[in-house]
């Protein structure tokens, strides 16, 4: 096998452990962070903050405001009503840059 494959592969993996381990250490700390999904993980830009929600542009990306002081969220309707999903989104800066994460609890 080509050892740059190899060792690309390798650090494919020991970047996954990572992300666990930084999954568990949030997991134990926020609520918010059970039953999310890294395979997710998106970077949206250009989002404003109005009244009743969040906004990438003119599109409506989440409704309310702040949750528990760290994020927006759109839950997603489900054909269960013990089945809860969607989208929580995080600022990462001052200038509408959010990082999207799918939930399912």
């Amino acid at each position: 096998m080509n050892k740059k494959l190899q060792h690309q592969l390798k650090t494919l993996y020991e970047h996954q452990q990572g992300i666990e381990k930084v999954l568990e250490i949030l997991t134990s700390k926020y609520d918010c962070f059970d039953g999310i999904s890294v395979d997710t993980l998106k970077i949206i830009e250009n989002c404003t903050v109005r009244n009743d929600g969040l906004y990438q542009k003119n599109n409506k990306i989440a409704n309310g405001g702040l949750i528990d002081d760290l994020y927006y969220c759109n839950q997603l309707p489900t054909c269960d009503e013990d089945i809860y999903q969607g989208y929580m989104y995080f600022p990462l800066d001052e200038n509408g840059t959010y990082i999207r994460i799918y939930y399912e609890c």
